[in-house]
């Protein structure tokens, strides 16, 4: 709806909840940089394009207030409340980024040690056996942990990451027994220390151990077509989306449905984040934010979908996302998914600036 505000523009009210707003505030009450600023000015519009003298004073008055601006805090999901009542896929994607909103955080800035703490802690609450090899298989030769989320890999045509993921929970699940299970395999590569018969002296096992660095160190496998052969062998060509993509992973295994259902959530929420950032980037380069926020360095950006989820938390995020926009989109647009599913396209600062022209010309 648009309301002439009586002092030379018009505004269209953007529909977004109080309580989000009020949260955000209170946020910044205890944001490092943010705590001391006295007084905020509030702006949910957007210009009025279909009348020339208004667009124009719109855009110098909102421009008068940026430029005198201590901070600006950019917020492309104010709106949040009106997009989980509108889609009830939104509505999970953005309960799932409440749910892992520390995960996304420093998956965006790419803090790889935090990453790692998050992962170890998630691997062993959701119970899966501390067995280093097979953890190994799972954070490295899976897309389901920070080195799938961060590293465009290009699979074989025939790779089902469903089935990998399958794959590597029973052969965890078989009996020590079996020749042909991981802790049969991992014994036979590291040494089995139950086995007092063993004729194998300790110097020659670990002569023998593996590079659990490599796929073959980790994982010694007689199916002729076992999954994970086919993970990261893909040509740089592209390729169409296979059916068995689409496929549900089954809930047969408690760690391996978490894993998965992790997984799918950040790639989801990520994906909410790009778009609403793009949606965003459409409508703030009229009124040059942007710009007026690169010369001053003072832009910082939040999404209501990634606080908190108590306020005495906020020591873990203790600054928001990013002091310039173009860092922050450089960061979070390199985890666009591509047409290949389940992997992540890294964008570079070229294509970036080249995507920001396109905007800012249409």
């Amino acid at each position: 709806m648009l309301i002439d505000t009586g002092v030379g523009y018009t505004a269209s009210i953007t529909s977004f909840s109080l309580k989000d707003f009020y949260y955000l505030c209170q946020m910044m009450t205890v944001e490092s940089d943010l705590k001391s600023v006295k007084y905020v000015w509030v702006d949910a519009i957007c210009v009025d394009q279909t009348n020339y003298e208004r667009r124009k004073a719109t855009i110098y008055q909102m421009t008068n207030i940026y430029e005198h601006a201590k901070y600006i805090v950019a917020v492309p999901d104010l709106h949040a409340a009106y997009l989980r009542r509108l889609h009830t896929m939104t509505d999970d994607t953005i309960i799932g980024s409440w749910r892992y909103c520390n995960d996304i955080y420093h998956l965006i800035h790419g803090n790889f040690d935090e990453l790692a703490a998050i992962e170890k802690k998630f691997l062993d609450d959701a119970k899966v056996p501390n067995d280093p090899v097979l953890r190994q298989l799972l954070t490295k030769y899976t897309d389901h942990f920070m080195d799938g989320f961060m590293k465009y890999k290009k699979h074989d045509i025939h790779y089902n990451h469903v089935e990998a993921l399958d794959h590597i929970y029973e052969t965890s699940q078989l009996p020590c027994t079996s020749s042909s299970s991981p802790a049969a395999i991992h014994s036979h590569h590291l040494g089995n220390k139950n086995d007092r018969n063993s004729e194998i002296d300790q110097a020659e096992m670990f002569a023998k151990a593996p590079d659990i660095d490599s796929f073959e160190g980790l994982h010694d496998c007689d199916n002729t077509d076992c999954p994970l052969s086919l993970f990261g062998k893909g040509s740089m060509e592209d390729r169409p989306t296979l059916p068995h993509y689409l496929k549900e992973i089954a809930s047969c295994g408690p760690w391996k449905q978490l894993i998965s259902d992790r997984s799918k959530s950040i790639r989801q929420s990520m994906e909410l984040l790009i778009d609403l950032i793009e949606d965003w980037s459409t409508r703030v380069w009229v009124i040059s934010e942007f710009n007026i926020a690169k010369k001053k360095n003072n832009l910082k950006f939040w999404f209501i979908q990634l606080a908190p989820n108590a306020i005495n938390e906020i020591d873990k995020l203790s600054t928001f996302l990013n002091s310039i926009l173009t860092t922050t989109l450089l960061h979070c647009l390199r985890f666009k998914t591509p047409k290949a599913p389940n992997s992540f396209l890294p964008y570079t600062t070229d294509s970036l600036q080249k995507r920001s022209r396109q905007t800012q010309s249409t």
